[in-house]
């Protein structure tokens, strides 16, 4: 499907300043008229939901025992702070978290070369 996508002529991917052409007129049919040509909008990731509930422990674990805490480049008591109010709801804390968690396992991949786990 995607090697047919990239082979179609450019005037059937775009026509005049329209982008996705094909792709449009062939859900005029299917879908109304307002969603076809809305604004783009992003993806959403429940980050929030997921550290309060299922990822709260894996979020915990990772931040608290990651290499970055024992080198002092994380303060331990900061992040546990900002863990638990996440999880009890104090506040959404999940745009500060989500950069941590990520560079915590890129660290621990990366640099300590263990798996995730």
């Amino acid at each position: 499907l995607v090697e047919f996508a990239m082979n179609l002529p450019m005037d059937l991917k775009i026509r005049g300043s329209q982008l996705k052409y094909l792709m449009k007129q062939t859900a005029r049919n299917l879908l109304p008229e307002n969603i076809i040509y809305r604004n783009k909008v992003g993806f959403v990731v429940p980050v929030k939901e997921w550290f309060a509930l299922e990822l709260g422990e894996y979020l915990s674990a990772t931040l608290l025992q990651s290499g970055l805490v024992e080198r002092g480049l994380f303060n331990r008591d900061f992040i546990e702070n900002l863990i638990a109010k996440h999880r009890t709801g104090v506040g959404d804390y999940s745009h500060q978290l989500w950069p941590l968690f990520n560079l915590a396992l890129w660290y621990q991949y990366w640099i300590e070369g263990r798996e995730l786990r």
